[in-house]
């Protein structure tokens, strides 16, 4: 982010961000010296307010958890209408189901710092996906080349972990646990994992979560075998 800062307080930088993950906060940095921003969008991103008539959306995200999945997409696209203005005319459409993509992608939403108005207002403009380089210039989808200064890869990340546990059938196809906390597969005793977990309710509010039970659960010891709903044998730790 302070490399962000530094290169978007150039006078007169063009920048082209490379699809969205966390571009929402970095409009907090100072863009408008910026002669042009561009925002490169491959797939339509949820954006959120921090809070929508008063309730944090962090909030809302827990305690939509255990609703059926069309329930909160509805909600979802309910409070996008409510809190956020039709982006639609530049570029930044509302995804249909909003709740069933993150499921899908596992990406969390664009929190709305800034970048709503900024792409109203025109400070930024969106294009489409990047799909690669051409000399000098970003060759973009439908054959469009843009001249840039420079690039800005906002593309999120994996957790790597395939190549160190993927022989233990820890990970999923995305690179994520299976299991979370206190909770060990049943081929991996003694493995856990805190902070994989991607979630609505807040990562540091989850992250203490799980750190609590691992903890609590190491201090009790003791172990049963259990199935966790989708084929997968696991071993939960009791706690207490």
């Amino acid at each position: 982010m302070a490399g962000m800062r530094a290169l978007l307080r150039k006078s007169g930088e063009q920048v082209v961000l490379l699809e969205r993950d966390e571009v929402g906060a970095a409009w907090k940095t100072r863009y408008d010296r910026a002669r042009e921003v561009l925002l490169a969008v491959r797939t339509p991103p949820s954006i959120v307010r921090r809070d929508t008539l008063g309730v944090p959306s962090q909030r809302l995200g827990t305690a939509t958890g255990h609703l059926p999945v069309g329930a909160v997409d509805r909600i979802a696209s309910t409070m996008r209408r409510v809190a956020i203005p039709d982006l639609a005319p530049y570029g930044l459409s509302a995804p249909p189901r909003p709740y069933s993509d993150f499921l899908r992608r596992g990406v969390l939403p664009i929190l709305g710092v800034g970048i709503v108005d900024a792409v109203r207002k025109g400070r930024v403009r969106v294009v489409g996906a990047v799909e690669g380089f051409a000399d000098e210039a970003v060759a973009l989808a439908k054959g469009r080349l843009v001249e840039v200064d420079a690039v800005i890869a906002a593309t999120g990340f994996r957790t790597g972990l395939e190549p160190l546990l993927g022989h233990l059938g820890v990970p999923d196809d995305k690179g994520v646990p299976l299991v979370h906390g206190a909770n060990e597969h049943a081929d991996a005793p003694g493995l856990h994992f805190v902070g994989y977990r991607t979630t609505l309710a807040g990562m540091l509010r989850v992250i203490g979560g799980e750190a609590r039970e691992l903890a609590g659960a190491v201090a009790a010891g003791g172990a049963r075998v259990a199935e966790n709903g989708r084929g997968i044998s696991v071993r939960t730790v009791r706690l207490g």
